[in-house]
């Protein structure tokens, strides 16, 4: 009898050991799968951050580029021309009509705060009043612009020099023309509608040496420029 007790107890000890071996076995692979998972959601983790990180220097790349684009390569713009004389060469009590004309220019933006362009203007009108002698302007200057700052709105200032004709028409048709020098100072502001397109105001003084010495004026200008 002690001895069938005995061979039962070792029977159900092995059972029971058995039982505890495969629980441990079990509770192992449970942690060492738990711990995988872990490790793969980490990595899975770390590559969200990795393509994150590489979509914000993509999109901050083409931030950049789009910058650069906005500040810098050719331009081309026309504007409405007025201009108001400063002549020193006439008659005292001479009353000068306002004069209309355009204004072109072409240039480069070199820099995001310089520019380089040719201008030409052309203002005529210039009447003094009662008499239908009619006065005109054309010149043009290579300029120097600068912009303080840049962005969406871009006040600027320029210098710059040439050649002018000042041409003088009677009533009769007679015409009396003169050549020289010019230099040409101003202030303004570039509006941009997008990317490409701005709005330009400005006002200039131009110098007059030379032949056409004393035929001073000063200009303003509205018009629009297409930055390519």
């Amino acid at each position: 009898m002690r001895t069938q007790l005995s061979a039962q107890s070792a029977h159900l000890f092995h059972h029971v050991h058995r039982a505890i071996t495969l629980g441990l076995c079990l509770l192992l692979l449970g942690t060492a799968t738990s711990a995988q998972a872990s490790h793969r959601e980490r990595e899975r983790d770390r590559d969200g951050q990795e393509e994150r990180h590489r979509e914000l220097a993509h999109r901050d790349h083409r931030h950049d580029r789009d910058r650069y684009r906005h500040d810098f390569g050719p331009y081309l713009g026309g504007s409405f021309s007025l201009g108001i004389e400063q002549f020193d060469n006439t008659v005292p009590g001479d009353d000068f009509d306002q004069g209309f004309g355009f204004d072109i220019w072409a240039g480069s933006r070199i820099h995001p705060h310089v520019g380089v362009e040719g201008q030409l203007t052309y203002v005529e009108g210039f009447e003094i009043e009662g008499t239908g002698i009619d006065f005109s302007h054309l010149n043009g200057t290579a300029n120097l612009k600068l912009y303080p700052v840049t962005g969406k709105v871009q006040p600027w200032v320029l210098a710059g020099a040439g050649v002018g004709r000042f041409e003088r028409e009677e009533p009769d048709g007679y015409t009396l023309a003169d050549t020289g020098g010019v230099m040409r100072v101003g202030t303004g502001i570039d509006v941009y509608l997008d990317d490409n397109i701005s709005l330009v105001g400005g006002v200039g003084y131009l110098f007059t040496a030379g032949d056409i010495v004393d035929t001073d004026v000063v200009e303003m200008k509205f018009g629009v420029q297409y930055r390519f």
